[in-house]
């Protein structure tokens, strides 16, 4: 898992601006989870879907959990959502209405289940911002658990075999 990360951190589509990257180093290298919220509450609902991560957005699918667990969207609607945001489309202000109506109340699943506790208007603002922030950067986790793997495998090949390792890189 940390090595997928590593590899998402340092594979973005476009640069990470300064706080990100600052952000991620620490969080990456401390292993400390963002304090994102003010409520403890808020924080231990966010940290279930960044708990992989050390509380630092990096892959697509943490920002589409996000947008239907705080925001209340449908899975179609989260995939869109994440689309407009990583392409910085006009429809954003859309979005952040969309997200805001719908983290600040509380979701409930077909048989009445609470499934999403309702976020203060603060809190949701920051994680907006924070999607924003780290949606056109987010890696697909399962290229990054590829990539990962075939380094971990490529490094014991030539830890173990490395002549034939470097005889197969030769050709």
């Amino acid at each position: 898992t940390d090595m997928a990360v590593l590899i998402a951190l340092e594979n973005k589509p476009e640069r990470l601006d300064a706080y990100l990257y600052a952000r991620s180093l620490r969080i990456t290298r401390y292993g400390r989870y963002a304090d994102v919220t003010s409520s403890e509450s808020e924080q231990m609902w966010l940290s279930g879907v960044l708990s992989e991560t050390c509380g630092q957005l990096v892959f697509q699918e943490q920002v589409i959990d996000l947008f239907t667990s705080v925001g209340g969207f449908s899975n179609a609607q989260a995939e869109l959502a994440w689309r407009t945001l990583a392409k910085k489309t006009p429809d954003v202000d859309y979005i952040r209405a969309q997200f805001m109506a719908g983290a600040v109340q509380e979701q409930h699943d077909r048989a009445g289940d609470r499934y999403s506790i309702a976020f203060s208007e603060e809190t949701a603002e920051r994680v907006f911002d924070l999607l924003a922030k780290a949606t056109p950067n987010a890696f697909c986790a399962a290229h990054a658990y590829s990539y990962a793997r075939l380094a971990f495998q490529s490094a014991w090949m030539r830890a173990h075999f490395p002549v034939t390792f470097q005889r197969i890189s030769d050709e």
